[in-house]
């Protein structure tokens, strides 16, 4: 399965505008994502989960690829990483450096271009450019 950076977006998006510090998904039950198969979105929170940008746990195994989440929060770097998603434009320019989307570059390779991004678009507005 593909990772999509889209998905990565709403999940990582969903958590932060939670009212609880921690947020059950329960999959099976009610998924707060209709636009996507319940497997999809089970693979992303994993993806999530060892990057290291949520903490939590898997509450049961429902099916063998599909899993419901509980007490899952998003880390530092959870926070940070989709503070660089956010700016539509710099998601647009990132996701069509290559021909398949995001799909072929790493995580971290990914923060790093959104960051030198953001700096480039940071020093233009503040006049620091040369």
């Amino acid at each position: 399965m593909k990772r999509d950076i889209t998905i990565i977006k709403d999940l990582l998006c969903y958590l932060e505008n939670s009212d609880t510090v921690f947020t059950e998904i329960l999959l099976e039950n009610y998924s707060p994502f209709p636009n996507y198969p319940d497997e999809v979105v089970s693979y992303h929170l994993e993806l999530l989960f060892e990057a290291s940008y949520v903490v939590g746990h898997f509450v049961v195994e429902n099916d063998a690829h599909i899993m419901d989440w509980g007490e899952i929060k998003l880390t530092w770097q959870g926070h940070e990483f989709l503070s660089l998603l956010k700016d539509k434009e710099i998601l647009n320019k990132i996701t069509s450096l290559s021909k398949d989307g995001l799909t072929t570059m790493s995580f971290s390779a990914l923060k790093d271009v959104a960051k030198k991004l953001i700096e480039s678009k940071a020093e233009k507005l503040l006049g620091l450019s040369k």
